[in-house]
């Protein structure tokens, strides 16, 4: 996949709340503050819930964070959350 959100998948998957804090932790992103952390928690889970069946797509996810550079998450954290999510996708293929 490209660095570029037109080039993330459009497909889309069910993700629980739960399971977008365990993507989101620090642990999978360790340069994320614990307030940058909560931020695109929330950011995701608001994106997520706009859907009514519960699910999000890369390409969703990618300009969710991509408008979250007003609140200091960095190109890096953003490619960061990016990959943990890409990851938890092939998983749970």
């Amino acid at each position: 996949m490209s660095l570029f959100g037109d080039q993330y998948s459009h497909d889309r998957h069910q993700v629980h709340r739960e399971e977008i804090r365990h993507i989101v932790s620090r642990g999978k992103t360790p340069s994320l503050t614990h307030e940058q952390e909560l931020v695109v928690e929330s950011a995701i889970i608001k994106y997520r819930d706009q859907h009514s069946d519960g699910t999000v797509s890369m390409h969703g996810i990618h300009d969710v964070l991509v408008g979250l550079g007003d609140e200091g998450i960095s190109k890096h954290d953003r490619h960061g959350v990016m990959r943990a999510f890409e990851e938890f996708f092939k998983e749970d293929k």
